[in-house]
């Protein structure tokens, strides 16, 4: 039988087989816009995608569940997605042509809607980062909700909400996006979305004010808030915009006094859709991925772009090397929606959501500055057989055949030998995934027969 191979996501230097290559594929062909790894158990991530369906993995992105919110089908599409940080079976979803917010307090199994307009209207959560915990008291919670911007209040985890305020000043058509709370004084609140403007609140979210406006063309979305995890009073946003010719409205901005002022910081000409930061011993660690997300404009720049700060924003490495791949709709769309941080083996790994599939990288964490490409594993299909070239000295691994669910149709071993050459195990028609896990190296490729 012959196998057709549809796209290589490994990184391999090996007898110049591949490229070398930031990013690897852990969920492919599967469109994800929003992402999230349980904080009590980093192998435990979840991964939002259309219809009500959400992805759920317990070995750290190396397999994948469907599991469906309600019932499956609709246009939804889960931007939100989010473990509660003290009781992590409960899990909460929402998202664009949703019906507000939905609750499960057993790990996906059921889902309850505790957050809907009293009279049936659309009510969205436009991502991630519209939900918020109070850091002092984990009962208490936040909901942004995108058109009309209400802000709703929890005080048990999510199960009944309150609402608590309205954002002031705002169009009949204006969209709020992004809500976040001062880790260190739950009293102070950012949130923005329209146009780019930045509202800030001193009594936890019972008023708003407009403190800054980024941009203010009327095309330009505020789409994330990031509070500095290591240096007091600094916070990040990113903003997006929709139409090619209106550049310099989007990019990273940054404020050093709590929110109340900001100043662009880089990629003011990007439409910037995914931030997210992270704790290091030398500061802050940023990741960002541009999008087009709404209107496709030839020349706009956004989709496709990766970007890494080791230094809290002051020097940028491009990680733009993504082999990027159309989605279970056939469409290449090369937008980021979001990142998250995990552990494998005690080693750092980042998962980037897109609209092509979820990504993983070992190589650009703040523990390698730089990526390595010395020691990874050689993996390609020829004729009916994989290839596999483990790395120097390492001499044990497993390669694991999927199906696009992350169903595993079979397990082999590979040791001893430095190469291996493995006949593809006999399978029905489709579209499957071989993995190469050794050690610490990962390899994948995406194989249809």
């Amino acid at each position: 039988m012959k196998l057709r191979i549809l796209l290589a996501v490994a990184v391999v230097l090996h007898a110049g087989m591949m490229f070398a290559q930031e990013w690897q594929m852990a969920l492919p062909q599967r469109a994800t816009y929003s992402i999230a790894v349980n904080p009590k158990n980093s192998a435990s991530i979840i991964a939002g995608n259309m219809a009500r369906t959400m992805f759920s993995s317990l070995d750290g992105g190396q397999t994948w569940q469907e599991v469906f919110v309600g019932d499956a089908g609709g246009i939804s599409l889960l931007t939100t997605v989010m473990f509660h940080p003290v009781d992590t079976t409960i899990i909460f979803a929402g998202g664009l042509g949703f019906t507000g917010l939905d609750r499960s307090t057993n790990s996906g199994e059921s889902w309850q809607n505790v957050l809907a307009d009293p009279v049936g209207r659309r009510f969205e959560v436009a991502s991630s980062s519209a939900i918020a915990v109070n850091p002092s008291n984990a009962d208490m919670m936040y909901v942004l909700r995108s058109n009309p911007a209400v802000v709703y209040q929890s005080n048990d985890r999510g199960e009944t909400w309150d609402s608590l305020s309205t954002i002031p000043g705002l169009g009949a058509t204006d969209k709020m996006l992004a809500l976040a709370v001062d880790p260190k004084n739950p009293s102070v609140m950012l949130a923005t979305g329209a146009r780019t403007m930045m509202f800030r609140s001193t009594d936890a979210g019972r008023s708003w004010t407009v403190v800054d406006t980024l941009r203010t063309w009327p095309d330009a979305e505020g789409a994330h808030i990031r509070f500095s995890p290591t240096q007091p009073n600094r916070v990040y946003t990113a903003a997006r915009f929709n139409q090619g010719p209106l550049t310099m409205n989007g990019g990273v901005h940054v404020s050093n006094d709590n929110g109340i002022s900001w100043e662009p910081m880089k990629f003011v000409d990007t439409a910037i859709n995914a931030l997210e930061v992270y704790p290091t011993k030398s500061g802050d660690e940023m990741f960002i991925g541009g999008a087009s997300t709404l209107v496709s404009v030839p020349g706009m720049k956004g989709d496709s772009i990766v970007m890494r700060s080791a230094d809290g924003g002051t020097t940028w490495q491009d990680l733009s090397n993504v082999a990027w791949i159309p989605n279970e709709l056939d469409v290449l769309a090369a937008n980021v929606w979001g990142f998250a941080r995990t552990e494998i083996d005690g080693r750092p790994e980042i998962l980037m959501a897109t609209e092509c599939g979820v990504y993983r990288s070992t190589a650009v964490t703040s523990v390698n500055e730089q990526p390595n490409t010395a020691s990874t594993i050689g993996l390609e299909l020829r004729g009916d057989m994989l290839r596999i070239v483990l790395p120097d000295g390492v001499t044990q691994g497993v390669v694991v055949i999927s199906d696009m669910l992350g169903r595993a149709i079979a397990q082999i071993p590979c040791h001893a030998a430095t190469e291996h050459n493995i006949g593809f195990p006999a399978t029905s028609s489709g579209t499957y995934v071989a993995s190469v896990v050794a050690g610490q190296h990962r390899a994948a490729i995406v194989v249809q027969r």
